[in-house]
């Protein structure tokens, strides 16, 4: 092998020798095109493709990275974007940004926040007392409390003005209203805010039980809700949480001690309730009966004039007001417009019959200027005949005899007769309904 390589050497010194002149002018040829052979020649194919596709697939990757800056806003969802540390501003003058594919620089660049635009809800029952597990999903009332005692630490309550206790399960819904002010003051999530939510809850429902009895808080919750709303609302909005409360709903009991207690007041309450109503209606259609449905002016009318008599009103005041009883009275109904109707014709017939007097006495006045003894004998021939005429008088004829007894009581059947004729005549004399 030794040999065989020196004479490779020397060969090739030799023909270096020889064509030293001719081959001066193609020895860079030479170098610059090297003969290789396959296994190399593909090896160089190969590295040169896996570096193009390298380069592709870092292209895409480059594409990608700034791709996933984009995001799509849903409707009533609310975005924000923190680009290194700051809030981006729209065009609008506003962070938050509207419904739609957006695009943005990519992490860590853009931090977007997605804050809900849906009704979330907090449940508060840290008032209530402690139940069994069985009972977890029931309401309060269906509840049993793991004992008959309260235990601080254990059972919560609210205590009322009057100083008695309650229980309360309360619940909160709410919307993000203004997304910058909650992810400046509050927090980039839901979680974020429930703890504050739920202590500013609290302190809202201690004050709107503490100045109500507890009658109050377990009957009329709807008025306390609406009252913890209130105030759970502007403490949120002293703290610019950019947060709005719905709706606050509360279920509240009295403790189990005292259930019975509460449950019998509750029913005396509800019998009492019933007999005003029923007096109520009694008064009503009584009033009705009496005045029909005008009767409540009316009465107004009345006590009006009453009261201003007992204040010493002139009175031309109570005149005005006696007007006022007369033109409610010309509209009023029942008895009252019987009974008008009835002095109404009573006293037209009173009048009728004073105007029949005064034209007969005017005519017997002329009369007894032309012949005064004429007119007296007339007047007392009707004198005569209206006393000989009268029912209510009995005549009697007394015999001829010595002795004569005479008995003063009236005769019965006369006096019958005489009460059916005077029904007769006022029946007569009522009018027509």
């Amino acid at each position: 092998m030794a040999d065989h390589h020196h004479h490779g050497h020397d060969h090739h010194g030799h023909h270096h020798d020889h064509d030293h002149g001719h081959s001066h002018g193609h020895g860079m040829a030479a170098t610059v095109e090297p003969i290789l052979d396959p296994a190399q020649e593909s090896l160089v194919q190969a590295l040169h493709s896996g570096f193009w596709v390298l380069r592709i697939i870092m292209a895409v990757l480059i594409v990608a990275y700034l791709l996933s800056g984009a995001f799509k806003v849903e409707s009533g969802e609310q975005w924000l974007v923190v680009r290194l540390g700051k809030l981006v501003v729209g065009a609008d003058g506003s962070p938050v940004i509207k419904s739609g594919v957006h695009f943005g620089l990519p992490d860590p660049f853009d931090e977007k926040i997605k804050l809900p635009g849906l009704q979330n809800r907090l449940t508060i029952d840290s008032f209530a007392f402690k139940r069994r597990e069985e009972d977890r999903g029931k309401t309060l009332a269906e509840s049993t409390p793991s004992s008959d005692l309260i235990k601080p630490g254990e059972d919560g309550a609210m205590i009322t003005g009057d100083k008695n206790l309650s229980h309360g399960v309360w619940t909160i819904e709410y919307v993000i209203r203004d997304g910058k002010l909650f992810v400046s003051n509050v927090g980039e999530s839901v979680s974020d805010f429930e703890p504050l939510l739920r202590s500013l809850a609290q302190t809202a429902i201690i004050h709107a039980t503490a100045g109500r009895r507890v009658e109050d808080v377990t009957r009329t919750v709807s008025v306390v809700s609406t009252d913890v709303r209130a105030r759970l609302q502007k403490l949120l909005d002293s703290l610019q949480c950019g947060v709005d409360v719905n709706n606050v709903t509360a279920e509240t009991i009295e403790p189990q001690s005292v259930k019975a207690a509460f449950a019998n007041a509750t029913a005396m309450q509800s019998e009492r309730d019933r007999a005003v109503q029923q007096a109520q209606q009694i008064a009503n259609e009584t009033l009705n009966q009496a005045a029909g449905p005008q009767h409540e002016g009316l009465l107004e009318a009345i006590e009006e004039y009453g009261a201003a008599q007992a204040t010493g009103a002139d009175e031309k005041r109570l005149g005005e007001l006696r007007a006022a009883i007369e033109t409610r009275l010309a509209s009023a109904g029942g008895e009252v417009a019987r009974a008008l109707q009835q002095a109404d014709g009573r006293a037209n017939e009173i009048l009728g019959a004073v105007r029949r007097e005064f034209d007969e006495y005017r005519l017997l006045i002329d009369d007894y200027r032309r012949d005064p003894e004429v007119v007296m004998l007339r007047l007392w021939v009707r004198m005569r005949d209206d006393v000989l005429a009268s029912k209510k008088n009995e005549m009697f004829f007394l015999p001829r005899s010595g002795v004569l007894d005479i008995q003063t009581n009236r005769d019965p059947l006369r006096a019958l007769e005489r009460d059916r004729q005077d029904y007769i005549d006022r029946k007569n004399r009522q009018p027509q309904q």
